[in-house]
């Protein structure tokens, strides 16, 4: 755990536009669900094993931070700032 970060359930579809933005395949519901899900966290990164120090293998979960049921990435992501108007 990173203090100031939430770990979040993020769907493996997703990965390739959070990490690299790329949406390349991608229907248009799932980019408007990325980018939705981007304009109140910034992506950081892929949860780590603590012993090894590689990336954990996706599991599958029912509730995903978007999108349905799926496998998904626990990531290491912040929340942005509210900014007042």
């Amino acid at each position: 755990m990173i203090l100031g970060y939430d770990v979040l359930e993020l769907p493996e579809w997703s990965m390739k536009a959070l990490v690299n933005r790329d949406y390349s395949g991608l229907t248009e519901e799932e980019r408007s669900m990325i980018d939705c899900f981007l304009e109140k966290y910034e992506f950081i990164d892929l949860v780590c094993d603590g012993e090894t120090g590689e990336f954990k293998d996706p599991g599958f979960s029912w509730n995903p931070e978007f999108g349905h049921a799926c496998n998904v990435y626990d990531c290491y992501c912040k929340p942005r700032e509210v900014q007042n108007a």
